[in-house]
């Protein structure tokens, strides 16, 4: 058997195994399935050209050329998702089959004379016949509506199967353009001797459009390359193993074994990883979908928050507005029980307003949405007035509070009143809860260059280990929350808020404590007005 019809053979079995490949290994959609079906019609179309010098396998080749293109044109189809007629592909194939017939049992398509002896070979010639002209237009009009069909989805699709649809209109492109060339154009100037090779230029098509099926599967394009050079190589020693003899037969033999064998193992193994690759992204695929879908439940947790601690935040300003009234006097005298339990309502009220906002503060930091009004005040003055809120709440507990405080001299920053006003509060407080017993001291440092000012709450209460310590301002899970009282859950939520607002005013805050029972200081460092302290 000649080289060049061996080269054909060679481009066949290509083509079979792609065909194969892509049914086994790709999704089960018809699509996949007329591809299959295409590939192995254009390999077995392929394989009949290598026996050019036969009368039977030529006509063959003819026979097969219109079934071929109606089966690439349905398979276009499927793969656009387009909606195909079957009677006009009834009629189509029907048409195919008729022109078969033709080729097979008249010379109205093409005709045979005697063997002629062509460069020193006896080659078998043909000529065209006068229904020659018919076949070929049905075979330019398959061609050039395949090639409409893969544009007008170019055009249509966007993403992914845009980018398939590119690659097949390149195979597409470049094998219609061959076969013109080669079958319809060139015999025109009676060139005929390329016309036993035209076939070759559908591995062009086959192989675009089998790329363009497993594009977004590129692990398993790396299985067929692996298997596609495995089989070449173990088809050529086999051939060689066919064609020699003797001493080289048995080494051939041997060489086709141990090929054998380690192609076996080669695709074996890289199988094995390309399933465990596959696996890992299947699994960073479902990691992604669930990470959304939590995003979007948290999303939907900050909205009910939102809307929740606001519908609370009116009636609770009512009750305390009432309750301050009632003990100003401003309905009249009241009994001193009357006014303790008043009293209690208005504190017990207060705490839940405080623990609204924080709700509210933690809804707009989950979503991005946290609002500044910044503008310039004098830190010691907030300060000199939250310590003059919360005495009454140290007194209650036996505590005394005594703010350091520096007449004559102004920190002045750049910040949100309210929201420095809630930090210094809420630490206050923190340090009250935390404090059975002793006093509280604030006090304020300006840094060595006056571009930083220092809020220090400094308690004689219980303490902190170094863990606690580094875990003070860090937002907790609920698992890790689970088994915490409500006052520790808020703490933690205020103490949380605190460090994103700091954050925010380009500051930061922290905690220092020389253990359990000795006391603890909160630390908030804040940037100046540099230069605008008296």
């Amino acid at each position: 058997m000649e080289v060049n019809s061996l080269f054909i053979i060679f481009i066949a079995i290509i083509e079979l195994l792609i065909g194969f490949y892509v049914f086994f290994r790709g999704s089960h959609e018809s699509s996949s399935k007329f591809f299959t079906f295409f590939a192995v019609l254009t390999g077995f179309w392929v394989f009949t050209n290598s026996f050019s010098n036969s009368e039977f396998w030529t006509k063959m080749t003819y026979f097969l050329a219109p079934f071929l293109f109606v089966t690439g044109m349905l398979w276009i189809e499927s793969f656009s998702e387009r909606n195909f007629k079957k009677s006009i592909y009834s009629i189509l194939y029907g048409t195919a089959f008729i022109l078969g017939l033709a080729i097979f049992f008249t010379d109205w398509i093409i005709y045979f004379n005697n063997q002629e002896l062509i460069n020193n070979i006896n080659e078998l010639a043909w000529s065209f016949g006068k229904m020659y002209f018919a076949y070929s237009v049905f075979f330019l009009c398959l061609t050039f509506y395949i090639l409409y069909l893969i544009y007008v989805g170019l055009r249509r699709e966007k993403g992914t199967k845009k980018s398939q649809l590119n690659f097949v209109f390149t195979g597409a492109y470049l094998f219609a353009v061959l076969v013109v060339l080669i079958d319809f154009i060139l015999p025109i100037f009676n060139i005929t001797s390329l016309i036993k090779y035209d076939s070759l230029t559908s591995l062009f098509f086959i192989g675009f459009s089998a790329y363009a099926i497993l594009k977004f599967k590129l692990f398993s394009v790396k299985v067929f390359a692996v298997e596609a050079l495995s089989i070449i190589i173990t088809v050529i020693i086999f051939i060689r193993f066919l064609t020699s003899t003797g001493q080289e037969q048995i080494v051939n033999g041997v060489l086709f074994v141990f090929v054998l064998a380690f192609a076996a193992m080669l695709i074996r193994n890289t199988m094995k990883e390309v399933r465990t690759r596959e696996k890992i992204e299947r699994l960073a695929e479902d990691f992604v979908v669930a990470n959304e879908q939590l995003r979007q439940i948290d999303k939907q947790k900050s909205d009910f928050i939102s809307i929740a601690s606001h519908q609370l935040r009116t009636p609770l300003t009512a009750i305390k507005g009432y309750a301050s009234m009632i003990l100003e006097g401003s309905f009249g005298e009241v009994s001193s029980k009357a006014k303790e339990a008043i009293f209690k309502i208005f504190e017990a009220n207060q705490r839940m307003i405080m623990t609204v906002e924080n709700f509210l503060t933690m809804s707009r930091l989950e979503r991005g949405k946290m609002f500044y009004k910044f503008e310039v005040f004098d830190l010691q003055k907030i300060i000199k007035d939250v310590v003059f809120e919360v005495r009454p709440v140290a007194a209650n507990a036996g505590l005394d509070i005594n703010f350091r405080e520096n007449p004559g001299r102004q920190y002045l920053i750049n910040a949100d009143f309210v929201k420095i006003k809630q930090v210094a509060h809420n630490l206050l407080i923190d340090s009250i809860h935390h404090t059975p017993r002793g006093f509280i001291e604030v006090f304020l440092t300006l840094s060595q260059y006056g571009d930083y000012v220092t809020l220090a709450i400094s308690d004689t209460g219980e303490g902190a280990t170094k863990k606690q310590l580094a875990d003070i301002f860090v937002k907790h899970s609920h698992e890790e929350n689970i088994q915490l009282t409500a006052m520790h859950k808020q703490a933690e939520t205020e103490l949380y808020i605190i460090k994103e607002i700091i954050k925010d005013h380009g500051g930061q805050v922290w905690a220092e404590s020389e253990g359990p029972n000795r006391g603890k200081t909160y630390f908030v460092e804040i940037p100046t007005l540099k230069g605008k302290f008296i």
